[in-house]
C-alpha cells in the first residue's frame, strides 16, 4: 500500500507497472471547462486550465542515464510510451499534446529490473524544465559560450534534484494548432514561434497535477546548476512577510525587468494567476514581454493597460516605472521589507536599471546579477553573501563563481566551467592579473564616462527605455553613499594606480 503523501516505489521494467496512487488520470476522464461569458476570460487561470486538462498528459516518469551517451527514458502508459527515442515521443505527441514527466530516482541500479522512487511533492519545491523535443535536452554539443552542453546542463538538474530529494519534472511537446490560431486582443500580429510561452503553461500544469507542491524553480535547457548548496526556498524565504510569489533576475548586461531563463514561482493563487496571464499574453517571437506584463499585474495600483493594447510595444516601460516607483508600490500595500533598495542601491537603480541589492515588490522579488547580503538592511555589518540566482559574471572578473545557476545565454557563462586542468600556477596567476586589469579598465571607464559626465544610462522615448549602459560594467565599482555630503564614493579596488581607485561622484 502506497500513501499519496509519501514517495512511490516503482519497478523500472521493460513495461512499467505503476502503483495506482502514482497513476495520472486518463485524458478521457478530463472534463473540459465550460466557456465563460467574460471579456477577460481569455487571460484567466480557468482558460489556461482548459488547455492543460485537454492537451497535457502527466502519467509519465523519466530516468536520466548518467553515461557518456546521455539518454533519457520516458514511460507513459496512456500514450503507450516506453522509449528513449526523441522521434518516437515527438511522433506520439504529434505537436498537439504535451507531456509532464517526473524523475524516477533509482535506488538500486545494479539489478536487471532496477527499483526507483518518485520524490514526494508534499510541501516540496520542484525543479522544472521544458523542451519541445527530448533530443534538445540531451544535445552533447558544447554551448557557444561555455564548456557546458545541454546534456550536461540536464544532468546537473537531475543530479541536484536527486541530492536534494526534490521532485523534478520535464515538460515536453508543442501545441502547434493552438499556437497557429492564437488570437489575443493584446497580440494582433500573432505568434512568430510555436513554442512561445509553452513553459508558462507547463509550469501551470505541474502545479495543477501536483497541487501539494510548495513552489517550483524553472530552469532553461541551456542553464546548468553549478552550486548544489542553495535551494529555491532560500530565495523565497528572503521576504520578511513570506509574501513573495515570484523571484527573478535581470540580465547581466542590458537591464530588463526579469529574465525568463531561471524563475521561481510559489504555488499560490497569485503565482498561478501570473503563470496563466503570462501564457495569455504570448506574442511575436519572445515570451519575456508577456512575463513582464504578468508580473506588473501583481502590483496593486499599477495602471492597467487597455486589453486591446499591443503590449509588446510598451513593455520596456515596466522597468522604467519600477526604477522610479518601487517605493510607492510598497507603500500602497504597506509592505515591510529588508530589501527596499534605498541609499546607493536606489541611486544606481534609478540611473542604470541595475540592482546592487534585491528589491522587493508586492508578490515579486528581483535579485541582482551578483552575490548579495541576504539580511539586506537588517545586516549587522557581518559579511555574508548569497549566490546570485543566475547571470553573475563570475570568473570573468572575479575568483568565485558566485551564482546558483549558470545560464549560458551570456558571455559570462564561458567562465562557469573554466579551463583549469593542467595549468601551472604561473599561468593561473597571469589569468588572475588579466582579469583584475580588465575589471579596473571597465570600472574606471564607467565612472568617468557615465557617472562623472552625468550621462544617463537610459532615457524615455515613447515610454520605452533606450539603454546605453550594461550591468556588468555598472556594477563593477564598489559604492558608498555619503548622504550628508551629497555624493557617492565609487571605488575600483583592482586598479594598481592609487589615483584610479577612488572617485567622488556628486548626487
Amino acid at each position: 500500500m502506497f500513501s499519496t503523501r509519501s514517495p512511490c516505489t516503482i519497478t523500472y521494467a521493460v513495461l512499467l507497472t505503476m502503483p495506482s496512487c502514482c497513476k495520472a488520470k486518463s485524458n478521457a476522464t478530463r472534463l473540459a471547462l465550460s466557456s465563460v461569458n467574460d471579456s477577460f476570460y481569455w487571460r484567466s487561470v480557468e482558460a489556461a486550465l482548459g488547455v492543460v486538462r485537454s492537451s497535457v498528459y502527466h502519467d509519465c516518469i523519466t530516468h536520466f542515464e548518467h553515461d557518456s551517451n546521455y539518454s533519457l527514458n520516458v514511460v507513459s502508459p496512456s500514450l503507450n510510451l516506453n522509449t528513449s527515442s526523441s522521434f518516437e515521443i515527438a511522433e506520439r505527441l504529434n505537436n498537439k499534446r504535451m507531456l509532464v514527466c517526473q524523475q524516477l530516482i533509482l535506488v538500486d541500479n545494479n539489478s536487471t529490473n532496477p527499483v526507483g522512487r518518485l520524490a514526494s511533492t508534499a510541501g516540496a519545491t520542484a525543479v522544472v524544465m521544458y523542451s519541445d523535443t527530448l533530443s534538445y535536452l540531451i544535445d552533447k554539443k558544447k554551448l557557444k559560450r561555455s564548456e557546458h552542453s545541454k546534456a550536461s546542463a540536464t544532468e546537473s538538474k537531475f543530479k541536484y534534484a536527486a541530492l536534494k530529494g526534490s521532485p523534478l519534472f520535464i515538460v515536453l511537446g508543442r501545441l502547434d494548432q493552438l499556437q497557429l490560431h492564437h488570437n489575443s486582443p493584446t497580440c494582433p500580429q500573432g505568434l512568430k514561434t510555436r513554442h512561445n510561452s509553452l513553459k508558462a503553461l507547463g509550469m501551470l500544469a505541474v502545479f495543477t497535477f501536483h497541487p501539494d507542491l510548495y513552489a517550483q524553480i524553472y530552469i532553461d535547457a541551456d542553464a546548468a546548476i553549478i552550486d548544489y548548496a542553495p535551494s529555491a526556498a532560500n530565495y523565497l524565504g528572503l521576504s520578511l512577510t513570506r509574501q513573495v510569489d515570484m523571484v527573478a533576475t535581470s540580465n547581466w548586461q542590458g537591464p530588463i525587468l526579469a529574465n525568463g531563463g531561471v524563475l521561481i514561482f510559489r504555488n499560490t493563487v497569485r503565482g498561478r494567476n501570473a503563470l496563466a496571464a503570462w501564457w495569455a499574453y504570448r506574442c511575436l517571437s519572445h515570451d519575456q514581454p508577456g512575463l513582464w506584463r504578468a508580473i506588473s499585474e501583481m502590483w496593486p495600483g499599477w495602471e492597467q493597460t487597455k486589453q486591446e493594447e499591443f503590449w509588446a510595444d510598451k513593455t520596456p516601460g515596466v522597468l522604467n516605472y519600477v526604477m522610479r516607483n518601487h517605493e510607492l508600490l510598497r507603500q500602497r500595500v504597506g509592505l515591510a521589507t529588508r530589501f527596499p533598495c534605498e541609499g546607493v542601491c536606489g541611486w544606481l537603480f534609478r540611473k542604470t536599471g541595475c540592482l546592487l541589492e534585491p528589491v522587493e515588490l508586492p508578490g515579486t522579488l528581483l535579485i541582482p546579477p551578483m552575490p548579495f547580503d541576504p539580511m539586506g538592511n537588517e545586516s549587522n555589518g557581518t559579511v555574508r553573501e548569497m549566490d546570485a540566482l543566475q547571470h553573475y559574471t563570475g570568473l570573468l572578473y572575479h575568483d568565485e563563481a558566485g551564482q546558483f545557476i549558470c545560464h549560458t545565454d551570456n558571455l559570462g557563462a564561458k567562465t562557469c566551467a573554466p579551463h583549469t586542468k593542467n595549468k601551472t600556477s604561473e599561468r593561473l596567476q597571469r589569468k588572475h592579473e588579466d582579469r583584475a586589469s580588465l575589471l579596473c579598465e571597465r570600472c574606471v571607464a564607467f565612472i568617468r564616462d557615465v557617472l562623472l559626465s552625468q550621462k544617463r544610462c537610459e532615457h524615455d522615448r515613447n515610454n520605452t527605455i533606450v539603454k546605453a549602459c550594461e550591468c556588468d560594467i555598472a556594477l563593477s565599482p564598489e559604492y558608498m553613499l555619503l548622504q550628508n555630503e551629497s555624493k557617492v564614493i565609487a571605488m575600483c579596488p583592482t586598479c594598481l594606480d592609487k589615483e584610479l581607485r577612488r572617485f567622488e561622484v556628486p548626487l
